[in-house]
């Protein structure tokens, strides 16, 4: 037995001598164990680990020095107990293809992040200046995120809090509770859902719909194209109250459902419809079709309209009652269950094949459903008992 103990330690001391290694998994098992690679040791912080297996990540770790992780699509990376991981500097990177579950995760000094899978941070997310994470797959379970570096979404995100004093460009789906810009947020397609939304930077539409569930407060630059919906569900602000100057340039559809108040520049050629309150203290420019549900025009108007504005022409005041539910499902691709985000008080839905024929009732449980039943494809979701909401389209592997 002295000798085999003698041979591994050989291995392991000859494994750390060669510096950087490409170190690959060969069985499930924790991170700290050298069983777990083909090494026969103890990943060092700047290897490159490939991930094929289960693994349990068991400790707190580093990765640096142009190290990485890459998770294939066979494996996994989840915490055992409550851990967190950084990468830094520049060349360290992370790839999940898989899954990977971690209480914190750090991305900073030139490091770099992508997920086509599945990626679930339990508390904080960190990309530093000069990183930059890409997400096409699944990024859930945040409790906050600080974006100082560069943030790319064509999948889903979901999020608590979230502050981005960088640059953020969505082009999926995303739900967050609230969403503070100081930095650049460009919105080349897909949905965002947010509770709360405060900009002082720069903010672009380009096309989607972007629903907040309370207020939507503007006191930077905000531009929305001919193709986006913004869905206010409480008040909306454009204009700065420090001594600035918010400018907001809309081409889009805006529908408020409580009050409006303008107090800078606003231009534009779309459509603005509110529901209750409305105040102009600003200088409104363009061909912005205006309408007021308690009057059609500005119940106070203290600042500059331009004759080019009109009202309720044609009028927008029922599309308030049509503002089309902002839901989505995780994860996408499913293989046994799926959960419902942006959506409450949902009991089931109704799974149609591409060809518009019903294959599935299917409860929801805690927001959640399983497809057992469901053969692998691609299908239509549809919301029981709720009109407002468009089919998301699912695929099951």
């Amino acid at each position: 037995m002295k000798k085999h103990y003698l041979v591994l330690l050989g291995l392991l001391t000859t494994s750390l001598s060669f510096g950087q290694q490409t170190i690959t998994s060969i069985q499930n098992g924790n991170a700290s164990s050298p069983l777990t690679w083909d090494c026969f040791c103890f990943p060092g912080t700047n290897d490159h680990i490939i991930i094929n297996h289960h693994v349990g990540m068991d400790v707190d770790w580093l990765v640096n020095n142009g190290g990485s992780i890459s998770i294939n699509s066979s494996g996994s990376l989840t915490q055992v107990g409550t851990h967190s991981i950084a990468f830094v500097d520049n060349g360290s990177s992370l790839s999940v293809d898989g899954s990977f579950t971690m209480e914190n995760i750090s991305i900073s000094g030139g490091a770099t992040g992508a997920t086509n899978g599945t990626t679930v941070i339990n508390n904080a997310f960190y990309i530093g200046p000069n990183s930059d994470y890409n997400n096409v797959g699944n990024t859930t379970g945040i409790d906050s995120i600080l974006v100082e570096g560069t943030l790319y979404n064509a999948g889903v995100l979901m999020t608590g809090n979230a502050l981005v004093t960088g640059e953020f460009t969505n082009a999926g789906d995303v739900q967050t509770d609230s969403l503070g810009i100081t930095g650049v947020f460009t919105m080349t397609n897909g949905n965002l859902y947010c509770s709360a939304f405060g900009n002082t930077g720069t903010g672009v539409l380009q096309t989607g719909t972007f629903t907040t569930e309370t207020d939507f407060f503007n006191a930077g630059s905000f531009s929305t194209s001919a193709n986006t919906i913004i869905n206010c569900g409480n008040d909306f602000f454009s204009g700065d109250t420090i001594g600035g100057s918010a400018v907001l340039q809309h081409d889009g559809m805006l529908g408020v459902m409580n009050d409006l108040y303008f107090s800078d520049a606003i231009s534009g050629s779309g459509m603005i419809c509110v529901n209750n309150y409305t105040v102009n203290a600003g200088t409104i420019t363009g061909t912005l079709d205006f309408c007021d549900a308690t009057g059609s025009m500005f119940d106070l108007d203290l600042g500059t309209i331009s004759g080019t504005t009109t009202y309720c022409n044609p009028g927008c005041t029922a599309q308030l009652d049509e503002i089309v539910l902002n839901w989505n499902v995780f994860p996408n691709p499913a293989n046994d269950q799926f959960t419902v985000i942006g959506a409450a008080d949902v009991n089931g839905v109704e799974v149609y094949a591409l060809s518009g024929i019903k294959v599935a009732d299917l409860q929801l449980v805690n927001g959640k459903c399983a497809v057992e039943e469901l053969s692998t494809g691609t299908y239509l979701v549809v919301l029981k008992g709720v009109d407002n909401a468009l089919p998301v389209r699912i695929v099951i592997e």
